[in-house]
């Protein structure tokens, strides 16, 4: 990222001024539009949240303190694992923009900066779309001036990354115009969903003719949290946006909780083809997991047919072509009922056909060996890697990457078994058509499983002397804490003494120091005198 976490003043803040710099924290981009030489992107802070998931996974499998933790972590991850600003302030996502020719940035939105409308709020937008040279990002969104919400609950909802589910507009013809167009919930709503434990963000959002439509997530009237869909031929104009279909109109499936599938997923994906609106429904509720997998149902497409206006619920018919075959449905979630990984997919439209690529559960398998020490879903993720099909305007579907199962017996036609080769293959991400091409992205789990993959796929053999270093230095500071305990007179020869647990940061640069001390007590005597060569590894740098 080109718009750095401000080394001189901290503090949480961001500035365009990065000097080459770069800001880890902004790791993860969830959504993207372009408009002329500019591209328009938001982020998500911390990435998919995995520090927050192994800690968690250590304090209560393991009962390890967050110093020791962390130093196992960076043992793990050779030192690389992103564990927050160096002044342990958050500087949150943001949404700017990029010039493609000129390379400047601009940030619209943020904590710390942005345009009118946009500082001091911290957005996590998931999808973006261009409707009438205007762009619409939908997610959540987290007002940190929010004067309904105490500071208590601003902090936790910035940890838990909650937000409050919404559209904007952005008008790139007026000074990139920030207007929020579309407030799914009030206060009261928010704070409802999330004691209920919803993943408040929204994700779907598309087009159908000259209507936008997009996912929402509202109280209905028995007072739970609830998917719909809404739909406005006015999408400048906020309160435009009606209900074209709730929870029923999709068989009650749509899963929203944070133990769901994908973390709540709910309805995922929107794209209008030949005439009709295919709706992309995350299933798997936490009451569907298969103990033998450890997975949840996987993903349904429903299909809406509209007879008249766009924005109006009763003109719109629903039913499923991916999902239950005793409610219609013409093939089995996920397309075969022995694919039971993908938790979602995604849809792209080329040429004459739709295009269906698989999008596994990884968040999950990530949560069940590090909470649970529950290898069973990742097992089945990479057995069943990511498929690729296409449909015709007939609803035939074809396989193209995969390997054979029950309802594609011959496999894909491309001769490219389940993850076009590798099986770390996890997700189909975005997918574009230029000039012609489809392109198709995908995330590669291999650098979340680094601790396990370093040992099969030769990362181990190529790590930096320095990383070698930093492994041992974070090894020797996780075994002083966890087996030294409290015993400050047993921790070193120095007898130093020991800070206390409520300075985490200070115990841990006291163990890396001891630990540094130890291991030069231990090092056998150099007959030069030399104390550098104590350091040099004969390793291969990467």
């Amino acid at each position: 990222m080109l718009n750095a976490y401000n080394a001189l003043n901290g503090n949480g803040m961001i500035t365009e001024a990065d000097k080459g710099q770069g800001d880890r924290g902004q790791s993860y981009s969830y959504a993207a539009a372009s408009h002329g030489d500019w591209v328009y992107i938001g982020t998500m802070y911390g990435g998919l949240g995995v520090q927050a998931i192994l800690n968690h996974g250590m304090a209560s499998n393991m009962g390890m303190s967050a110093e020791a933790a962390k130093n196992l972590m960076q043992t793990m991850y050779a030192g690389h694992m992103y564990l927050g600003e160096p002044d342990g302030k958050s500087a949150g996502g943001m949404l700017f923009k990029f010039n493609v020719k000129t390379g400047e940035t601009k940030i619209l939105m943020s904590k710390s900066a942005g345009i009118e409308g946009g500082k001091g709020i911290i957005p996590t937008f998931r999808s973006a779309f261009e409707m009438n040279g205007k762009l619409y990002f939908e997610g959540m969104v987290m007002d940190t001036a929010n004067p309904d919400l105490d500071q208590r609950e601003i902090q936790t909802a910035i940890a838990m990354q909650n937000g409050f589910p919404c559209i904007y507009e952005i008008d790139p013809a007026n000074g990139d115009k920030l207007t929020i167009v579309h407030n799914s919930v009030d206060t009261e709503g928010f704070r409802t969903l999330v004691n209920q434990k919803v993943f408040t963000s929204t994700r779907a959002i598309g087009s159908f003719n000259d209507t936008l439509i997009a996912g929402d997530l509202k109280i209905d009237a028995n007072g739970n949290g609830a998917a719909y869909l809404v739909a406005s031929n006015t999408p400048s104009v906020p309160g435009s946006y009606k209900v074209i279909a709730d929870m029923a109109s999709f068989d009650n499936l749509p899963a929203i909780h944070r133990s769901d599938v994908n973390g709540g997923g709910g309805i995922y994906q929107v794209l209008e083809f030949n005439g009709k609106l295919y709706v992309v429904v995350c299933t798997g509720s936490a009451d569907t997991r298969n103990e033998q997998t450890g997975t949840l149902r996987s993903f349904a497409i429903y299909v809406g047919e509209n007879n008249g206006d766009a924005t109006n619920k009763a003109d719109w018919s629903w039913r499923p072509l991916v999902g239950d075959p005793t409610k219609g449905a013409k093939y089995f979630y996920g397309l075969d009922s022995s694919r039971v990984s993908a938790g979602a997919c995604t849809l792209q439209v080329f040429g004459d056909h739709l295009y269906i690529g698989d999008y596994n559960d990884v968040s999950s398998a990530l949560q069940g060996f590090a909470m649970n020490m529950d290898f069973v879903t990742q097992a089945t993720n990479l057995e069943q890697s990511i498929n690729l099909y296409r449909m015709d305007a007939n609803e035939n579907v074809e396989m193209l990457v995969g390997d054979a199962n029950e309802t594609f017996p011959d496999g894909g036609s491309t001769s490219l078994g389940s993850g076009y080769g590798n099986n770390m293959n996890q997700y189909t991400w975005q997918t574009a058509v230029h000039e012609g091409k489809m392109y198709l992205s995908t995330m590669n789990t291999t650098t979340l499983l680094e601790p396990i993959a370093q040992f099969t796929n030769g990362d181990i053999l190529h790590m930096s002397a320095q990383e070698w270093k930093t492994t041992v230095q974070h090894l020797r500071a996780f075994l002083e804490i966890v087996l030294k305990g409290d015993d400050a007179a047993t921790f070193s020869r120095t007898r130093s003494v020991r800070p206390s647990a409520d300075d985490p940061d200070a115990l841990v640069d006291w163990a890396c120091r001891q630990a540094a001390a130890r291991a030069a007590a231990d090092a056998p005597a150099q007959a030069d005198g030399d104390n550098e060569a104590d350091e040099e590894f004969a390793l291969t740098d990467a």
